[in-house]
Order: C-alpha cells, then structure tokens, then sequence
C-alpha cells in the first residue's frame, strides 16, 4: 500500500518507514528542504512539506501516519514552550481531519501519535484504553492530539469510512536514540540513581515492538479508536533503575530528591516523577505477540546493538 508518513524522519518514523518497506509498502515522506535531494531507497521517497499540499497527498495515498509534534523533553514549561507543543501537534491533526471531511474518496486508515501521558499521573492504578484522561497539562495535550481524530468520526458517513487509530505511546526505548542512550551514559558514570521514590509506574516498549505494533495495526482491521503502545509488563522506576544499573555492573547508591527535579524542570518534572502504570490491553486482546515483553531481555538486546554499533564504527588499525 502507499502510506504517508509524517513525522518520518524522527526515531520512530525512520525505523517504521525501514520496516514498513521490508514489508513492500511504499512511504512518502514530506520533509525539509535538506532531505528532498535524497533519492528514493527501498520504496522511500522524500517529498516537500505544506500545509497546502496535504489534500492531494491524501487522495494519493492509501494510508497517513502523523507522528509529527515538537520534542516535549527540554527545559521548563514556559508558557511558549506550551504553545509550541500544542500548536506542532494538533493543527496538522486538524488540518487532516478536515481534508478528510471534504474528500469524496477518503484515506482507508488515519493512524495517528499521541502519548501516555492521556492519563492520569502517579497513580498506583493501573489503565487501559478504557481509562479516564487526566487532568494535567499533558493529560490536555494529548486530549487536544487525539480531538480531531474523534470529530472526524462526528462528520459526513464518507469521512467516517476512515478507519481512525489513536497511538499512546509509553516511554520508548532504542539505542540509536531518545532517552535510553541517556540513560546509558549516566549509569556508566556511576550516577544510577532513583526518581524520587522510585514507586512511580514506568511503562515502556522496545522500538522493535513499536514499529511491529503499528504494522499489526495496519494489518488488524478491527482495530480502531484509542491503543496503548507499551509493554504488557510496566513497572516501578527503581525496578528499571536497578536492572539497569545490575546489568551495566555499575553502582546504584544515588536518590534523587523530588524537590530537585522540580527546582530545575518544574512542570516538565511530572514526566519523570509521577509515571502511570500502563498496559496495552487491546493489542494483546487482538493477539499481538510482542519479542520483548519483559524488561531485562529488552536491555539485554539494546545493550548488545550498541556494543556491535560501537565496533562498527571503530576505525581499523
């Protein structure tokens, strides 16, 4: 099929396109004007982005996976920061749901990111796709992310034809980039370390199982709506602390108070203080087989991929 991709320059974009055309489907990618010169490999093009070109790339296109949305991690959340995060994510939403609503022939399938930061913080419950939003600044950013997928379901019957899929993704981890690698890097410095208490939940997924979920849900008609994208086994962040640390075979002695985070990130702090506990209830209802389930094979694999990585790139004496 030809899938529009956007946003597919970023971690998980890059590695769903790879995989997407393994599959033998072709992806467009809009992008900037640095890439355009990069010729089509693998059945990946590079095509130039507007707001104005969107309507034709639908029509042209059997499928669109928005990933777009400014990197949320950085310093403190001024009230710009705010704006920014808000702004990169819900008008290209809303500029697709609205072409959708005017399209004779709508897009088969809108898949299109949002976070598990939906839901409630620091709550010892654990959720589903069933549970209710929350009530902070991320839980409204993401309500504002998914609000045009679920006004397009309110619109004409032919825009109801798009089968509408909402991703909420758990804290992602990869060795190519994000924040693993930052994790990585502290822990051989010795500054393994809990987050406060450490009792906050930590729901995470591998990259490979990512990437393997979206395909599936492109392959799974029956799944629409809201989906929880993270591992069917969240945890405590001092569990994920510790395993790490253990299989690094470095130190594990800091705490890091609460006080200081908020001092220094103060809302932003939220995301690393008050985790939720998070499984994908119907990806596994729908019978999805994730490769890396559990914690500590999933850092044994990342762990591995940066030592060949390393070795690659070490100069040949």
């Amino acid at each position: 099929m030809k899938i529009l991709l956007l946003g597919g320059t970023g971690l998980i974009g890059t590695a769903l396109a790879r995989k997407l055309c393994q599959k033998g489907h072709t992806c467009s990618i809009p992008s900037r004007q640095s890439l355009l010169s990069k010729k089509a490999t693998q059945g990946i093009r590079y095509i130039e982005f507007s707001f104005d070109s969107i309507p034709k790339l639908l029509s042209n296109h059997d499928i669109v996976i928005n990933l777009i949305g400014e990197n949320i991690m950085g310093l403190n959340l001024t009230k710009k920061k705010k704006q920014r995060l808000v702004s990169s994510r819900v008008s290209i939403a809303e500029h697709i749901s609205s072409c959708l609503r005017k399209m004779k022939q709508p897009t088969k399938l809108w898949i299109n990111a949002s976070a598990i930061g939906f839901y409630d913080e620091y709550s010892r419950d654990v959720v589903d796709e069933n549970s209710a939003a929350g009530t902070g600044f991320m839980s409204a950013l993401c309500k504002a992310w998914e609000q045009p997928l679920q006004e397009t379901d309110e619109s004409p019957a032919k825009a109801r034809l798009t089968r509408k899929v909402r991703l909420r993704i758990a804290l992602v981890l990869s060795q190519e980039a994000g924040i693993f690698p930052k994790f990585v890097a502290a822990y051989k410095l010795g500054l393994g370390s809990l987050l406060g208490d450490g009792l906050q939940g930590f729901s995470w997924i591998h990259i490979d199982d990512l990437v393997a979920a979206i395909l599936f849900i492109i392959e799974t008609e029956a799944i629409s709506g809201a989906v929880n994208l993270s591992s069917p086994q969240p945890l405590e962040q001092r569990v994920f602390s510790k395993t790490l640390a253990k299989l690094l075979n470095r130190p594990h002695i800091l705490r890091i108070p609460n006080f200081l985070p908020r001092l220094l990130l103060g809302e932003m702090s939220s995301l690393l203080l008050q985790g939720v506990y998070v499984i994908p209830r119907k990806l596994t209802k729908h019978g999805f087989q994730y490769a890396y389930p559990r914690l500590i094979p999933a850092l044994q694999n990342l762990l591995a991929r940066r030592s060949l990585s390393k070795l690659s790139k070490a100069p040949i004496s």
